[in-house]
């Protein structure tokens, strides 16, 4: 499997955590885990390795097997020699971690064991809550109910706002797909990267917001409602880009394509007759109101084809199977007739899985009825009811903290 973390090095760890813990109760599942790094889980021990281990020859050599990292060693003994290559592949690699037969020594796998719980020390609960950011913001309500329902797609919106090129702004500017619906209050979850990064990003207010009727954008960049109001914004523009992305890679097509796949798969099952399952292929083409498989099969029973055996016998069976056969190759064959008749459609690349379940989960938010894009009249009441934003201090990096991270 893969996934794909970002810019957050505790979510790889986090990761990492869960790897161990599965390994330790699944005790005959072996798992061997890298970045675009390489070998971290060495890199991260690196003070604890063998001399002889270095980032050339590490390949296929670390392993997390019940709940323990396990090193494969160089061959020492002519016996070593035999199963344990010079050059690691995958197979060997698992296959000696296995077997449990040759590893480095116990001295050095505690050092490296204790390197890598020193690192995933404090999960999950490091991960759940010590990495988490909540804020308050004022965004359209068309993007306040899109993040509400679909959480997870707060990361992808905040890495396409901070990721934007002209392009992506020019597309977005006018906000109309995430401007739809008045101005409201939310409630924000975030990871604390996620936030660092797009806090950091400087904004101009679109051309659209900037309409009369909007007291806010008068008060001073400090006011807690204006710092709502340009998060929110900041927030609506990722997933204006989102969306607007996913359209131009051809989302929606992809979408209606896996729709109708979907229900021919349907259609095929509530279309089977007498249990007798239609050869792969056949299309739905209606003859005389039946499928053409069944017309066909209709057509060989009234001419005797089964010979009066059985219906599901061996010789029955060996009927209906040369039938499909024959069903098969005459569908092959008008099949190549209609592709020479029709025009040759350009290949366009798919678009990524995140694009298409981002377009999915954007384009199911229902437009507001109320389509007013002011502010509520009574923003300090429900201002006042939401909590206050989590401290922000952990940004500020002072020299005591710096000699903190250094020493860890």
């Amino acid at each position: 499997g893969s996934t794909e973390f970002g810019d957050n090095i505790e979510d790889e760890w986090f990761i990492t955590w869960l790897l161990l813990q599965f390994t330790r109760r699944r005790k005959d599942i072996t798992v061997h885990i890298v970045d675009s790094d390489g070998q971290f889980l060495l890199i991260e021990a690196a003070n604890a390795l063998p001399e002889w281990l270095s980032p050339e020859n590490g390949q296929f050599r670390a392993y997390l097997r019940r709940g323990m990292v396990t090193i494969v060693p160089k061959p020492l003994t002519p016996t070593q020699a035999i199963d344990i290559p010079v050059k690691l592949s995958p197979g060997d690699g698992l296959r000696i971690s296995r077997e449990g037969k040759h590893r480095v020594s116990d001295k050095f796998l505690r050092r490296i064991q204790s390197a890598i719980e020193n690192r995933v020390k404090g999960y999950p609960e490091r991960a759940l809550e010590g990495n988490k950011h909540c804020f308050n913001a004022i965004l359209p309500e068309r993007s306040a109910r899109a993040i509400e329902n679909n959480p997870w797609v707060i990361s992808a919106c905040i890495r396409a706002f901070c990721e934007r090129d002209t392009l992506d702004m020019r597309a977005a500017r006018k906000l109309n797909w995430t401007g739809k619906g008045p101005l409201i209050p939310a409630r924000i979850r975030a990871s604390r990267l996620l936030f660092a990064q797009m806090s950091r990003q400087k904004l101009t207010i679109p051309v659209i917001m900037r309409a009369p009727g909007k007291p806010i954008l008068d008060l001073p960049s400090t006011h807690p409602h204006r710092i709502a109001l340009n998060t929110g914004l900041k927030l609506a523009l990722g997933l204006e880009i989102l969306y607007q992305r996913a359209v131009k890679a051809g989302a929606p097509a992809a979408v209606t394509e896996e729709n109708n796949i979907a229900n021919e798969k349907k259609n095929d099952i509530s279309e089977k007759k007498n249990n007798i399952s239609a050869p792969s292929g056949e299309t739905k083409t209606k003859e005389g109101g039946m499928l053409a498989w069944e017309a066909y099969l209709d057509a060989l029973k009234k001419r005797g084809w089964f010979k009066g055996f059985l219906e599901h016998s061996k010789p029955w069976k060996d009927r209906l199977k040369l039938a499909k056969e024959n069903f098969r190759h005459m569908e092959y064959r008008a099949g190549l007739k209609r592709k020479k008749s029709q025009p040759r459609k350009a290949s366009k690349r798919a678009p990524k899985p995140e694009l298409i379940r981002s377009y999915i989960a954007l384009h199911s938010t229902p437009k507001p009825e109320e389509s007013s894009e002011n502010l509520p009249e009574n923003l300090s009441e429900i201002f006042e009811k939401l909590p206050k934003n989590d401290p922000e201090n952990w940004m500020d990096l002072t020299p005591p903290g710096l000699e903190e991270i250094l020493k860890g």
